[in-house]
């Protein structure tokens, strides 16, 4: 995994720790902005390695988890589950392959086996809700290494298939009544005898709902 740490201006024992969702990178830092938190962006699922010193300071944590983070972040943060006060999950679930609660197989294995820079602009298209949404997505310029983001999505599989949804809970889930990534009715699946959930009208990736819920954590 890696991560980047953005720190407030002063001195802060409290974090706000986001894992992103598959092909993000840290040039979505502008959509998660605190001026009372640290922030700790999370991203790249190859692998599962994650330095947890870097939350050793921090007596506070409060965790947002987007798409596919969030299965990411309920492999990672149970370890710190005591010091997590507050947790939301956006536009996933912890079954991220499943034809019920997650995203069906045959379409996740369809994105793997296919995937090219024309692929991941489409899927762009259809995360964002077509051209408009995709003009405020942060990514859309910049070069990505398909061979490193196939290798990703393998990576998930192979842990969700190894290790199943495990243990850890989110407060709060919210599920996107537009989402052409996760089917709202899995969302709805996944997290209805476990979390707490709000439906809202906006697609798989909406940055100013993203943004606003982040800044609520």
């Amino acid at each position: 995994m890696k991560t980047k740490l953005i720190r407030t201006k002063s001195p802060s024992r409290r974090v706000k720790v986001v894992f992103l969702g598959w092909s993000a990178d840290d040039s979505m830092e502008r959509l998660f902005v605190s001026e009372d938190y640290d922030v700790l962006l999370v991203w790249d699922y190859r692998d599962w390695t994650f330095d947890y010193s870097i939350l050793n300071d921090y007596e506070e944590i409060r965790l947002f988890a987007w798409s596919l983070g969030v299965f990411a972040s309920g492999e990672v943060m149970s370890r710190c589950s005591q010091r997590i006060v507050r947790s939301v999950a956006f536009a996933g679930t912890l079954l991220p392959i499943d034809n019920a609660k997650g995203i069906p197989q045959k379409v996740y294995e369809l994105t793997t086996n296919t995937l090219s820079p024309a692929a991941l602009k489409k899927f762009r298209l259809r995360m964002c809700g077509g051209a408009e949404g995709l003009k405020t997505f942060p990514l859309d310029d910049r070069e990505c290494d398909i061979e490193e983001l196939k290798a990703a999505l393998v990576s998930i599989e192979k842990r969700y298939m190894a290790n199943g949804a495990g243990s850890f809970t989110f407060d709060k889930a919210y599920i996107c009544g537009r989402d052409k990534i996760f089917p709202p009715d899995n969302q709805l699946s996944a997290w209805q005898t476990t979390t707490e959930s709000e439906t809202i009208d906006c697609e798989h990736f909406d940055f100013e709902q993203m943004r606003n819920i982040f800044a609520e954590l």
